[in-house]
C-alpha cells in the first residue's frame, strides 16, 4: 500500500481548497490507497466512490471507515456521506449508473518512468514515459465525468509532461497547473482538468 507522501499532501491541499469553493454531489477517489483523499471528502460530498486495484488496500480502508463510522455514532455525529467501495483497475468496476455523473475525480497515479531493465512497480511507475496509466485514466474519465466536472491528478517533472499535456488536448480537456512543489530531484505537479 502506498503510504501518503509529499505528493499526497499536495493533492490534498488542492482538494480541500476546491471543496471550500464548490458543492460536490458525487466524487471518485481513484487508486485510493490509504484513503487520504477519499476520507478528506467525508462530510463534504454526498456520494463518495473509492476504488483501488489492491484488495488488501480496500480491506484496510473498509476497516478504517467502519472505525470512523463507529466513532461518529458514539459521538452522535452521523457521517452524512454515502461511501461506495470497489476493487478493480481504474474504472473497470465502477457501475454504469455513474456515467457522466461524477462531479470530482481525484487520482494520484503511478507517475514515475520505468527504466527498460526495471520491473514495473504498479504503485510507482507507469511505463518508460511515466504517463501510461494517467493517459488511460484520462481517456476513460470522459465516460464518467459530469458536465462541468473537475479532475485533479498528480504528475512528475521526471515524466513526459509535454506528451501528457498533448494527450489532454487531444482528449478535449482544458487544464491548468493547480499546484507545483519541488522535492529533491523532481517537481510534483497537481493538474486540474475539465472537459471542453
Amino acid at each position: 500500500m502506498y503510504e501518503p507522501q509529499e505528493d499526497s499532501y499536495l493533492l490534498q491541499e488542492s482538494i480541500i481548497e476546491f471543496l471550500n469553493e464548490k458543492k460536490i454531489h458525487i466524487a471518485l477517489d481513484m487508486g485510493t490507497g490509504t484513503g487520504i483523499q477519499g476520507l478528506t471528502l467525508i462530510g463534504h460530498v454526498e456520494t463518495i466512490i473509492l476504488t483501488d486495484i489492491n484488495k488488501e488496500t480496500i480491506d484496510f480502508l473498509k476497516d478504517e471507515i467502519k472505525k470512523l463510522e463507529d466513532n461518529k455514532i458514539k459521538n452522535n455525529n452521523q457521517i452524512k456521506s454515502k461511501i461506495r467501495i470497489y476493487t478493480g483497475n481504474l474504472f473497470e468496476k465502477i457501475p454504469e449508473e455513474f456515467h457522466q455523473k461524477i462531479n470530482l475525480i481525484i487520482f494520484n497515479p503511478p507517475y514515475l518512468p520505468r527504466e527498460k531493465e526495471e520491473i514495473e512497480d504498479i504503485e510507482l511507475t507507469s511505463g518508460e514515459s511515466g504517463i501510461e496509466t494517467t493517459k488511460e485514466f484520462l481517456t476513460h474519465s470522459k465516460i464518467f465525468l459530469a458536465k462541468q466536472g473537475t479532475i485533479f491528478f498528480v504528475a512528475s517533472s521526471l515524466s513526459k509532461i509535454t506528451e501528457l499535456e498533448e494527450h489532454m488536448t487531444k482528449e478535449n480537456y482544458s487544464f491548468s497547473i493547480d499546484r507545483k512543489k519541488h522535492i529533491s530531484f523532481e517537481d510534483i505537479i497537481i493538474y486540474k482538468a475539465r472537459l471542453n
